[in-house]
């Protein structure tokens, strides 16, 4: 989704970049154990989207504009 974003002009192909970069480290967290997953988000999805917000910030509110 990050990247169709970025081809289409709604986000910068270099935002678009970034935050396909943070879900890949996020992704590798998760697969190495690194991850304690938050019980009071509702699911997996907003897991991932709170910790892409903590390591993107400037990026993650354009998304959500």
């Amino acid at each position: 989704h990050a990247g169709m974003l970025g081809r289409c002009g709604v986000i910068s192909k270099s935002d678009s970049e970034e935050i396909i970069k943070a879900l890949k480290e996020i992704l590798l967290d998760i697969e190495n154990g690194k991850i304690e997953f938050m019980i009071d988000a509702e699911d997996i999805h907003m897991n991932i989207e709170t910790m892409l917000i903590q390591r993107l910030i400037s990026v993650t509110t354009k998304v959500h504009s």
